[in-house]
């Protein structure tokens, strides 16, 4: 596990901010992601490996890896300070799981998917 300082965390934050302001809220830079097979949180303060990831991208591969599977653990943005991602078995993003279910125009109501809508 690799640990950071909060100076570290300080200035990258402050440089997401920079990024994400400059490219029209388009760039997000500090985020968790799995890279490499490692799950790195937000800051890359703390990091693992994961025994399976899994991306679904239909509601039937969800149902498929919790079915299959004894631990199944989901992360969004991976902003957390701590270790709490960990998964002993199956790791889960929901980033590809995306898309809009249902627009309701005169009740301005949108349905949408766990992951980014495009657009938005």
């Amino acid at each position: 596990m690799i640990q950071r300082s909060y100076f570290y965390c300080g200035w990258t934050t402050t440089l997401n901010i920079i990024l994400n302001a400059l490219t029209g809220l388009k760039y997000l830079w500090l985020e968790g992601r799995v890279t490499g097979g490692y799950f790195h949180n937000w800051a890359h303060r703390f990091r693992y490996k994961p025994k399976k990831y899994a991306l679904p991208k239909t509601e039937a591969e969800i149902i498929d890896l919790i079915r299959n599977n004894e631990s199944v653990r989901l992360f969004g943005a991976g902003h957390s300070f701590n270790i709490g991602v960990e998964s002993d078995d199956v790791l889960v993003s929901l980033d590809d799981y995306t898309g809009i279910l249902n627009y309701d125009e005169p009740k301005m109501q949108m349905t949408v998917r766990a992951g980014p809508v495009c657009g938005a």
